[in-house]
């Protein structure tokens, strides 16, 4: 399955990229090892929550991915 939205780059030990599709409310993220996986029911302020700064990435990606539906990719 191809990924469809934009990847970025993280500094991250746990991810190398994230992307986010605010339409449908999904994010990816690329794990080191190469897992991709597909997040759904994700705010937009989740997401940004990523980028600020002080806060550690992976830490981030596990409070906001808690309980959440996915796919692997």
């Amino acid at each position: 399955m191809a990924v469809n939205v934009k990847l970025i780059p993280v500094e991250s030990s746990t991810a190398s990229h994230v992307g986010y599709d605010e339409s449908t409310r999904e994010m990816t993220v690329v794990y080191h090892g190469g897992n991709t996986y597909q997040y759904f029911g994700i705010s937009k302020a989740e997401y940004d929550s990523l980028f600020v700064e002080g806060i550690s990435v992976g830490k981030q990606l596990k409070t906001i991915i808690k309980g959440k539906t996915y796919n692997k990719l």
